[in-house]
């Protein structure tokens, strides 16, 4: 394939940054998306290796994209460390509350952070040896719901969780 070169005048994720858009590196993939959709115009024989480009580039927009277990292993970190518990607690086949509750923040924080579905949430969290699913982490969530609206502490935990997570990684709050 050619390289193409190109001054700020001419490239076309220049002239989409002109235009309003806000995210550079957006403006640099919808430019060459412009450019890939112009070629399967032409009907460029090269369709796969299109398509693989465009995988590439749509990559790091993906829902499944690395950089959402990332964001959910630093939950359950933060989590971890708030309740001073150990690396492997969290994933503790047990009922007891010690255990049960932080792993229902972690959740929570998990759920605020990420646009990760209750399943795909889900699938990050492991009880002893089996994932768990939507069904558990929708449980959690109402479980501290209910908890946090009667009690002040589990609630200040909440908010304070929520606060220092957002603090530590420049995310914001999701709106689900």
């Amino acid at each position: 394939m050619r390289t193409r070169t190109s001054n700020s005048l001419t490239d076309p994720a220049t002239q989409v940054c002109h235009l309003g858009a806000v995210d550079p590196e957006r403006a640099a993939v919808v430019a060459r998306l412009e450019i890939l959709e112009a070629w399967m115009a032409k009907g460029t024989s090269e369709i796969l290796q299109l398509r693989e480009m465009l995988e590439e580039l749509v990559k790091p927009w993906r829902k499944e994209s690395a950089n959402w277990d990332t964001v959910v292993e630093c939950a359950k970190g933060l989590v971890r460390e708030y309740f001073r518990l150990s690396r492997d607690d969290l994933a503790l086949r047990s009922k007891a509350e010690h255990i049960v509750w932080p792993r229902f923040h972690a959740m929570r924080v998990a759920r605020d952070f990420t646009p990760l579905s209750l399943d795909q949430i889900g699938r990050r969290f492991r009880l002893g040896d089996r994932l768990m699913d939507h069904g558990n982490v929708l449980h959690g969530l109402r479980a501290l719901k209910e908890r946090a609206e009667v009690c002040g502490q589990t609630r200040a935990t909440v908010e304070r969780l929520a606060d220092r997570f957002a603090m530590l990684t420049g995310l914001r709050q999701i709106k689900h």
